[in-house]
């Protein structure tokens, strides 16, 4: 479960990444979702330097941020793949048990084994 998890967990992150990077996503339009400002438009980059100075443990990483504007975007991609959780942790409860049949680490049920046995005759 932990290797599906994780790997879903890469691959949403990896995919809003690209989604931002590309321009398919709006990181304004996600960062307005997950804040409360409603002053003047501001660029990604100094929405997430504003965010990451609020709270002492991230505060160092800001100047990093501001001299690389795509750690901006891996930044949104982070935050909304922080707000995909439930539906991350349901889609790896489902897809599990067939990812385990697969690699030979659970039995086949016996529904699976009635489709096998059909198949031979």
């Amino acid at each position: 479960f932990v290797g599906t998890y994780l790997s879903v967990y890469v691959a949403t992150v990896a995919s809003l990444f690209a989604g931002v990077e590309s321009g398919v996503l709006d990181p304004a339009y996600i960062m307005s979702m997950v804040s409360n400002n409603t002053e003047e438009a501001k660029s990604t980059v100094e929405v997430i330097t504003e965010f990451l100075n609020h709270y002492s443990w991230t505060s160092p990483y800001s100047p990093m941020v501001e001299r690389n504007p795509h750690m901006a975007n891996l930044a949104v991609a982070w935050i909304a793949t922080k707000f995909t959780e439930p539906i991350r942790l349901g889609f790896a409860v489902l897809i599990v048990p067939k990812i385990a049949r697969t690699l030979g680490f659970a039995n086949k049920t016996a529904f699976e084994e009635e489709d096998v046995d059909k198949g031979a005759k």
